[in-house]
C-alpha cells in the first residue's frame, strides 16, 4: 500500500507534564475557576497532570468531584493525574469521597540542591 495510512493517526503529540497549583479552598465557590484552568491544562494533552495542593486549605464535595472528573478526562487522553502535597485535612477529605480510590496522592517532589551562585 505504499505506506498509506490505515485509518490510524498519522502523528500524535503529548506534553510530558503540566502542573496546576491550587491555593485557598477548593470548593463550590472556586470549582468553576479551577475547572477552567484544568480544562486549559488538558488541552495540552499531558502525559501527567500534576495538581499541587500544598496551598489548598480545604476541599469539599464539589472540589473532589471536580478532581475525579479531571482524573477521568486525563486518563481518557492517555495520561495520569497526580495530586501533590495535600495537607492532612485535604488528604482525608479526598480519601473519604474517593470510594473507588482513583485519585493518586503524591508527596512533594524533593528539591534539587541549588548552587551558591544561584542565591540572591
Amino acid at each position: 500500500m505504499n505506506g498509506a495510512n490505515m485509518g490510524g493517526p498519522v502523528a500524535a503529540w503529548h506534553v510530558p507534564v503540566v502542573e496546576v497549583t491550587v491555593r485557598g479552598d477548593l470548593d463550590a465557590w472556586s470549582s468553576g475557576q479551577v475547572d477552567q484552568v484544568l480544562h486549559e491544562a488538558l488541552r495540552l494533552r499531558p502525559r501527567e497532570l500534576v495538581v499541587d495542593l500544598a496551598g489548598c486549605r480545604a476541599v469539599d464535595a464539589a472540589g473532589v468531584l471536580l478532581l475525579l472528573e479531571a482524573q477521568r478526562r486525563v486518563v481518557h487522553l492517555g495520561g495520569r493525574l497526580a495530586l501533590r502535597s495535600p495537607g492532612p485535612q485535604v488528604a482525608r477529605t479526598l480519601q473519604e469521597f474517593d470510594h473507588e480510590r482513583r485519585l493518586v496522592l503524591v508527596p512533594a517532589a524533593p528539591r534539587a540542591p541549588r548552587h551558591a551562585a544561584d542565591r540572591r
